[in-house]
């Protein structure tokens, strides 16, 4: 298991600025767990992989993108750290209160061009506002319960539709 601990961290490393990648490219990393996890999993190549993945309680490569993503959301939130993301967000108030959206929506920006999208600023209001109130609603929780609010979210997203 030590081998394989350095090896999932350079699957995730930098995975954050995959967001907007194409599909070709996440399928390529999405190959490269599914082989760590059937490893780990002591399991065979024809095994279907999900329900490997599910009780090692590892995130699809996608949902460890969006994980990440908005992790650093809720750290520039709360802490503004780091300070040159804190500034790239900012919370969504409504002009007058028609209908309550909930708590701690961020704002959208306008992105001009398809490239623009995958910037922190474009994916992180599109990943931080899709996830579930139970997560975002109350950001002043300490950060190992956000992260497990935020993985069960993606989780169940994941593997429990």
């Amino acid at each position: 298991m030590t081998l394989l601990g350095p090896s999932l961290g350079r699957l995730d490393y930098c995975d954050a600025v995959l967001y907007g990648s194409s599909s070709m490219n996440i399928d390529k990393l999405q190959r490269v767990q599914n082989t760590l996890a059937r490893v780990v999993s002591k399991t065979h190549r024809r095994d279907h992989i999900t329900p490997i993945l599910a009780d090692l309680h590892w995130l699809p490569v996608r949902y460890r993108i969006e994980y990440k993503i908005a992790l650093f959301t809720y750290k520039a939130l709360t802490i503004q750290q780091p300070q040159y993301l804190s500034e790239l967000i900012c919370l969504y108030e409504t002009p007058r209160q028609l209908r309550p959206r909930g708590a701690n929506i961020l704002q959208y920006s306008l992105a001009v061009l398809n490239f623009s999208r995958s910037a922190f600023c474009h994916a992180s209001p599109t990943i931080w506002n899709n996830l579930p109130e139970t997560v975002i609603s109350d950001i002043t929780v300490s950060i190992d319960t956000f992260k497990s609010r935020l993985k069960t979210a993606l989780y169940s997203r994941a593997f429990l539709h």
